[in-house]
């Protein structure tokens, strides 16, 4: 298994649009960020976590042409808003359109939010049927499922924020937890023996909606992965300044940075 961080940035990536950096070292690209998107790479399946906003910058630097199955965390616009990119990606063989997974609250957002995606609605005068084939084959998760070659995912909700959730998945001893500041004991669960667990830290301070960094190292302490990478990372964190507090198991992401299992 091969896992690449296309994007570690906040909603906003760092530097902001405004030219805004932050705490950030201008002078690191390690602290140059995009909106967060994951690629897993599993023998010749290419497998998506989210369609960042960035989503075409991000494959073309990783060189990606094919996408096989794609996995929402939830439907917020800095993890969906690059999914019209998929129209130029090579389809899955044997598919006309991009096996999705998420759950029903999601599934039924981008439905809402992307029609054109699931259905196409415009019709050729000549044979009245659609001009073109859609995007995205939805499929609704409530637990574990498997795709391709027997490729077991387990996923699990996790809060966000006091009314909302979004999804986590893991895959072997591989884990992504992004957009979360509360963890279930069901949750935990699953991530416990892990390998690798990249995980939302947008800020220094508590947040209302994301985790902070003590908050992410206590849950390193409860289920103790072998090695830890936050994400999700606002203008508030910079790479070395970050690096230098955490414990060694413990390290900032980076766009471009590669793993493999």
């Amino acid at each position: 298994m091969k896992i690449t961080i296309l994007g570690s940035g906040g909603s906003g990536g760092v530097p902001l649009i405004n030219g805004f950096w932050g705490r950030c070292n201008s002078n690191n690209p390690k602290n140059r960020r995009r909106r967060v998107s994951v690629l897993i790479q599993i023998k010749d399946d290419n497998i998506l976590i989210d369609t960042s906003p960035d989503l075409r910058q991000q494959l073309l630097d990783a060189r990606i042409s094919k996408i096989d199955y794609i996995l929402y965390t939830h439907d917020h616009a800095d993890h969906t808003h690059g999914i019209d990119d998929l129209r130029f990606l090579e389809r899955p063989i044997g598919k006309k359109a991009f096996p999705c997974y998420g759950s029903s609250q999601t599934i039924s957002s981008l439905k809402q939010r992307f029609p054109y995606a699931f259905k196409q609605k415009e019709a050729s005068a000549v044979t009245q049927e659609a001009l073109y084939e859609p995007l995205l084959d939805p499929v609704s998760i409530k637990d574990d499922f498997i795709i391709s070659n027997n490729i077991f995912i387990q996923s699990f909700q996790q809060g966000h924020g006091p009314n909302f959730e979004s999804t986590g998945y893991r895959i072997g001893g591989f884990a992504y937890s992004t957009d979360t500041n509360f963890l279930s004991t069901a949750a935990l669960d699953k991530l416990k023996n892990l390998d690798i667990w990249i995980v939302d830290c947008l800020s220094w301070k508590q947040h209302i909606t994301h985790a902070h960094v003590d908050q992410v190292l206590s849950w390193v302490q409860q289920i103790r992965p072998k090695r830890i990478l936050l994400t999700h990372l606002s203008t508030q964190l910079d790479y070395d300044e970050l690096k230098a507090y955490c414990p060694a198991e413990v390290e900032p992401a980076y766009d471009g940075l590669e793993i493999v299992l």
